[in-house]
């Protein structure tokens, strides 16, 4: 690999080149692939010299150590070919990718796009390209008979105890950001509820504490309603007429709930 510029002199080095020597004037029985021994994107030619036929395996191998000796953005090049490996097809042959080639393929696709800048205008054709795309995340249309047949699935969806309590559980802990509350709240604006969702309401709301029409809750009934729970909390220790003592909150004492430890009037 002499026509590259950018390249380590380490033990993947060696072991690419034993690979391309190794290939040169050999005839492979069965289904091979061809390979650039200088990459098209590192200054590499279509000429016979520069073009050799390998395995499968041969193959992702050396895209594999192209991208352990080589550094920059020829690496990043690299990183972008050997991901292409974890990929592969061919009409003569199907191929079948192990699990580790893979994996070793989809970190080196996350390996060559971080830390890439891109521009504004990159970005903006990238918004543009997107338009219309049905299968881009996100933007997946759906046809009415699907939304129709998915809206009937939730509404017959048995909501037993235990589903219930995990989906109260999976909202612990979770808070919303002021963007998303001001989004959550323009999509119930104007929302219309059917007849079948109003009527669970009315149950739902009798099933709740009774509240007598017309009760309203001043803020002074709130304020003595706070108090009074404050007072609950505050435990007093008072001496009986017998000697017996005994602890009693601040409320029943106030209140005359507690006269005394049960034999005699209290005295505090």
């Amino acid at each position: 690999m002499s026509q590259a510029t950018n390249y380590l002199s380490n033990k993947y080095k060696g072991w690419y080149d034993q690979i391309m020597d190794r290939a040169k004037d050999r005839v492979i029985d069965g289904y091979s692939e061809r390979h650039h021994i200088v990459p098209r994107t590192l200054g590499g030619s279509n000429d016979k010299s520069n073009i050799v036929r390998l395995t499968y395996r041969e193959h992702f191998l050396a895209h594999w150590c192209l991208v352990k000796f080589t550094f920059g953005w020829d690496r990043k090049k690299m990183l972008h070919g050997l991901h292409r490996m974890g990929h592969a097809q061919s009409s003569d042959k199907k191929i079948i990718t192990a699990g580790w080639q893979y994996a070793v393929a989809r970190k080196a696709q996350r390996d060559a796009l971080l830390a890439v800048p891109k521009s504004a205008e990159t970005r903006v054709r990238m918004s543009a390209a997107q338009i219309g795309n049905t299968k881009a995340l996100g933007k997946k249309t759906q046809s009415v008979n699907l939304r129709d047949a998915t809206a009937q699935r939730n509404r017959e969806r048995i909501f037993t105890p235990e589903l219930r309590a995990n989906l109260a559980k999976a909202q612990i802990g979770k808070h919303a950001s002021e963007a998303t509350k001001q989004k959550m709240s323009r999509s119930q604006t104007g929302r219309k509820h059917s007849p079948e969702t109003i009527a669970k309401m009315r149950i739902s709301a009798k099933a709740r504490e009774y509240q007598p029409k017309g009760w309203v809750n001043t803020p002074e009934m709130r304020a003595a309603t706070a108090q009074r729970n404050r007072d609950r909390a505050e435990k007093w220790v008072c001496r009986c007429d017998c000697g017996n003592e005994i602890t009693v909150s601040k409320y029943d004492l106030i209140s005359g709930l507690v006269t005394s430890c049960g034999n005699c009037r209290l005295v505090a």
